[in-house]
């Protein structure tokens, strides 16, 4: 009796140990939260900025600037709503926001236009810069609709769709 006991405690343990296996197993790691958005457009001499903070949920931007940017002074413009925290965090996972690739250059010398570049901080210290110089990510106007939901403002300065 007490070696069919002592079985079927190993039989017993041997099947939480499979299952907690499993389970850590099917555990994703979580990828690192939004922090900070920071969007530049440059235009001729100036450039416009734009801060998305998802930590104290603020919009600030700055601009023209027209000199070095290592004394930039934001305007705070409104608090961010929850729900629309939510929605463009959604928009920013169906429109490969984070898969956008780091460049987007002419074919050829371009001296005039839009230049832009995003920099996305994240919580684990991480960053994730993006440039493109009058050439456009695929989902570029999705996300700048999602970004104007988000803001109340025309973040991303330019659509493809208005050239």
């Amino acid at each position: 009796m007490k070696i069919v006991l002592n079985t079927i405690q190993k039989i017993f343990m041997i099947a939480i140990l499979i299952f907690a296996l499993i389970l850590s197993g099917c555990k994703k790691d979580k990828p690192p939260d939004i922090e900070v958005i920071d969007v530049r457009n440059y235009y001729f001499e100036n450039q416009y900025m734009d801060r998305i903070d998802f930590i104290n949920k603020e919009y600030w931007i700055a601009g023209p600037i027209q000199s070095s940017l290592s004394e930039v002074e934001y305007t705070f413009v409104c608090d961010l709503e929850d729900n629309k925290i939510t929605d463009f965090l959604h928009a920013v996972h169906e429109y490969g926001f984070l898969s956008w690739e780091e460049e987007y250059l002419p074919e050829g010398i371009i001296y005039d236009g839009h230049r832009w570049g995003i920099v996305i901080h994240f919580s684990d210290s991480t960053e994730k810069s993006i440039y493109g110089d009058n050439r456009y990510p695929e989902t570029w106007d999705e996300m700048s609709m999602a970004f104007e939901d988000l803001s109340g403002s025309i973040v991303f300065g330019v659509s493809r769709s208005r050239e």
